[in-house]
């Protein structure tokens, strides 16, 4: 013989069931040296430091980058331990049936180091120096490959009528050296 549960017990229990249920609320604050620096939090960017009180539903590896101008950029891997209450099947109840809420706050500081500013003109330099190195190896490559750059189209030049040809195209010529651009010292 089945037995029928009182309909008032029923409702209680339900009530309790849907209201008194506890959660895990997870956290992660992140704050920088010096402040202001864009958070980005696996590639989503969750505001600029301090960060408070940014949740988060998944543990796990989770990639940092924190960007701030002036300041190398920092990005740093951070593996977030599940703890014990938010492990199988322990989670069901904590999650589900425990009637207080947990709370799971993680707190991440940074130090974010200046970056020492180019002078622009030892950045041509520089630029000039590399250009003219890969263009001395791009020529003796060349040379030992026997290699002759492809003809390029003559800007604005009329392709010739031929009735019987008509896939022939403007006049090509062979590229020339580009003219050097002297960088002051």
């Amino acid at each position: 013989m089945i037995r029928q549960i009182d309909k008032p017990l029923a409702l209680v229990a339900a009530l309790a069931f849907v209201f008194g249920a506890g959660c895990v609320t997870r956290t992660i604050s992140v704050h920088s040296d010096p402040p202001g620096a864009r958070v980005y939090l696996d590639g989503e960017d969750i505001g600029q430091t301090p960060v408070v009180g940014h949740r988060f539903e998944f543990y796990g590896v989770r990639e940092f980058v924190l960007v701030k101008p002036g300041h190398e950029v920092e990005r740093r891997t951070v593996n977030i331990r599940t703890p014990w209450y938010s492990m199988f099947p322990i989670d069901i109840v904590t999650e589900l049936l425990l009637p207080i809420p947990i709370r799971d706050d993680r707190f991440y500081h940074f130090d974010l180091p200046h970056t020492e500013r180019a002078e622009v003109t030892s950045v041509m330099r520089n630029a000039h120096q590399t250009r003219q190195e890969a263009r001395t190896r791009i020529g003796a490559a060349r040379e030992r490959a026997r290699y002759r750059p492809p003809a390029y189209v003559i800007k604005d030049a009329e392709k010739p009528f031929i009735l019987w040809a008509p896939w022939v195209g403007p006049p090509r010529v062979e590229p020339e050296d580009e003219e050097e651009v002297p960088i002051e010292p």
